[in-house]
């Protein structure tokens, strides 16, 4: 969980996107990311932080993808696999927000996708720096 989360946090990137995330799609030189976006169907190239960077040099590059599937070795992690781990994850850990009713919610990875977009804003970034990072092109 902790790979999806930074990968989340810090790229913005779509669970779909990330689940199949692999290790060659990344220039650590030139501090960046490709991305072929599932949903929309652009191929982008996304900046890399540099706590993103940090935290994923002390990641072992020893398989295709980013984070390998615990239950299909060689394969990605399923979509609705990172939503579930990650709402028990956070559910286990007593992070909870309720919903306009009053019922509660806990996290997933969608959230984090608006937390790197709003991060780069508050950061001063550029509209076309923090667009993939957080909205869907129309």
């Amino acid at each position: 969980m902790r790979k999806f989360y930074f990968l989340g946090r810090y790229g913005g990137q779509r669970r779909s996107d990330l689940g199949v995330c692999e290790w060659d799609h990344f220039d650590f030189n030139k501090k960046t990311v490709f991305v072929s976006q599932i949903k929309t169907g652009n191929r982008i190239w996304v900046p890399l932080s540099d706590r993103l960077i940090e935290e994923m040099a002390t990641w072992k590059r020893n398989r295709k993808f980013v984070v390998m599937s615990p239950k299909k070795r060689g394969e990605p992690w399923a979509r609705t696999s990172i939503t579930n781990e990650m709402i028990a994850t956070t559910r286990g850990l007593g992070f909870q927000t309720t919903d306009s009713k009053g019922k509660p919610r806990f996290y997933s990875p969608h959230g984090l996708r608006h937390l790197c977009g709003i991060e780069l804003a508050h950061a001063g970034a550029s509209d076309r720096r923090s667009l993939p990072c957080s909205a869907t092109p129309r």
